[in-house]
């Protein structure tokens, strides 16, 4: 990376993912999903942010996949990407139940260059 491709950029907030398996999603390992197929979510609440003088704070994201197979071997379609930045101030909760599903969450602090 040159300095002429270098951002002032700064992402801290909370992670989520989960997905339709019963424990530790066997995709990671290159194994099947239980059910033969794979659905995915993940999720990104930028608690504070900036990108330059872009300010980031309270952005949330969503993908949703979908595998007929194995997410990282096997064919893959993104379904969904959304982007909502509540205009009123209104912070979006995270409601989080893992019901014995495959889930995880992850707070991060991430920065660059």
């Amino acid at each position: 990376m040159t300095s002429a491709d270098s951002h002032d950029w700064r992402l801290e907030g909370d992670y989520f993912e989960g997905c339709n398996c019963d424990s530790i999603c066997p995709c990671r390992f290159m194994r099947d999903p239980d059910d033969g197929h794979c659905n995915a979510i993940v999720a990104w609440h930028i608690e504070t942010g900036h990108y330059e003088s872009t300010q980031l704070d309270g952005l949330n994201a969503v993908a949703v996949f979908v595998a007929p197979g194995n997410m990282f071997t096997g064919p893959k379609m993104m379904a969904v990407f959304y982007l909502d930045k509540r205009a009123n101030g209104e912070q979006m909760a995270f409601k989080w139940k893992r019901s014995g599903k495959s889930s995880k969450y992850i707070p991060f602090d991430w920065s660059g260059p």
